[in-house]
């Protein structure tokens, strides 16, 4: 794994939950209607979280895929700093997960992490009313194929934003 990507622990999770970026706080509070410190800690000892550190060590986003592979990224204002790396290494280790299908919803006012799950190859679906406050979200997922070897691979992650998935043969 990566000098940048850590195992989440519960102090992890609570700094996190504490130094959001506004619109990553707006979708947990607005959006989901939930507080953060005590949503974040809760969600990030269910399935696998990891945290992002920067190259000056510190903490610049928290994500995870809980069990029913449901695929989620909060951040810091410490992503600002080093957008570059950052999404590098969130594409790493997205890629490195080998789940067959990851899917989650973003709030659509949250541009920044619209960009950067374009980047990292997920497929939009549609806008939907999400949360007490009925915002607009959008849904979004990635599908994985093995079409050839067993090996799984990624089909039209490039950075395009668009995946296209690969129909194993049946020959």
């Amino acid at each position: 794994m990566s000098e940048y990507i850590h195992p989440c622990t519960t102090a992890d999770a609570y700094y996190v939950a504490s130094n959001l970026r506004d619109p990553d706080f707006r979708e947990c509070t607005e959006g989901y209607g939930l507080e953060p410190t005590q949503f974040i800690p809760f969600i990030a000892k269910r399935g696998r979280t990891i945290i992002f550190k920067s190259p000056d060590g510190r903490i610049a986003g928290i994500a995870g895929v809980s069990p029913e592979k449901q695929i989620w990224m909060l951040c810091t204002p410490v992503i600002e700093e080093f957008k570059h790396k950052f999404v590098r290494e969130a594409k790493q280790w997205i890629d490195s997960l080998n789940e067959p299908f990851l899917y989650n919803v973003v709030d659509a006012r949250n541009t920044t992490h619209i960009k950067m799950i374009k980047w990292l190859g997920f497929t939009f679906g549609k806008d939907i009313e999400y949360g007490p406050n009925k915002l607009t979200f959008k849904e979004f997922y990635r599908v994985l194929t093995s079409p050839w070897d067993g090996g799984f691979h990624w089909r039209g992650s490039s950075g395009s934003g668009r995946t296209e998935p690969v129909r194993a043969s049946s020959s």
